[in-house]
């Protein structure tokens, strides 16, 4: 008799076991679709940020210089009325951009 509730007690234990593992690799599998998720979002953003600064260091001659970029080495940035308004522009757009990322994951 003491061998058959032995018996019964391991082959619950066993199913319990079983049945919370199942849970868990359902969720392990939710959370990782979730994380996925955000590092896709997250990668996203950080290519419209490297974008943004890309442009910006190839309007930039002495940034590229300043970096070690010898693309253009033997020019000047442009200190006009005219290019500091672009630059402006180029600012305003660029803030926009970031303002619209949805950052919420």
């Amino acid at each position: 008799m003491f061998k058959k509730s032995l018996l019964a007690v391991a082959i619950t234990s066993v199913l319990f076991v079983a049945a919370c593992g199942t849970n868990q690799v359902k969720s392990s599998t939710e959370e990782n679709t979730a994380v996925e998720q955000q590092l896709d979002a997250s990668a996203q953003i950080n290519k419209q940020f490297d974008e943004i600064f890309q442009a910006g260091i190839m309007r930039s001659p002495m940034l590229q210089t300043y970096l070690g970029i010898k693309t253009d080495y033997d020019k000047w940035n442009d200190i006009s009325e005219e290019n500091t308004l672009k630059e402006l522009a180029i600012t305003k757009k660029n803030l926009a951009t970031i303002k619209a990322m949805d950052i919420s994951n």
